[in-house]
């Protein structure tokens, strides 16, 4: 065996050890998630999971075809490293997206945990037509940080807003 095989092999086989270990703490991730947001105060809509559970079938398939079709060394590692982003980025979002809502400690939306401490302030929430329009919160942190979150209904929005004005 040459260098280069054996380089690709071991890109490849970390890759894929690192997606299975991803996977094999996916309900960890979930549960330690959920026990920092505390007691759940409403359940907001969750995204499909239909986008994550086909990444997560076709990552091993592009990690298998990257190894097999002879590309240069370069080429595999880096669609290796692509697939070890991907599946941490989509276990990341997972995670959130399967406890959305508005808890006690925080609120969970947008694929992120935002804790109540964490929150500096929401911008432009109070026009009416963002509560019969678009139903976008802009929350600010403390480190300047603006996300934002959608909502898909009035309800959802007018509670995270009331909590969050409570909190802040």
């Amino acid at each position: 065996m040459n260098k280069i095989f054996i380089t690709e092999l071991t890109t490849c086989g970390a890759a894929l050890i690192f997606y299975i270990a991803m996977l094999a703490t996916q309900k960890n991730r979930r549960e330690k998630i959920h026990v920092s947001a505390g007691a759940l105060i409403f359940k907001t809509a969750s995204p499909s999971k239909r986008k994550t559970l086909s990444l997560w079938i076709v990552i091993p398939l592009v990690l298998a075809f990257a190894f097999l079709v002879n590309y240069s060394a370069f080429f595999v590692i880096l669609i290796c490293a692509l697939c070890s982003l991907a599946i941490f980025i989509s276990c990341h979002d997972d995670a959130c997206n399967v406890n959305n809502g508005i808890y006690e400690n925080g609120i969970i939306g947008g694929g992120e945990f935002l804790p109540y401490e964490k929150i500096k302030g929401v911008e432009n929430c109070a026009n009416a037509e963002n509560i019969h329009g678009n139903l976008i919160l802009q929350i600010e942190l403390v480190d300047s940080k603006k996300i934002q979150i959608q909502f898909a209904n009035e309800k959802e929005f007018k509670c995270a807003l009331e909590q969050i004005e409570k909190h802040v």
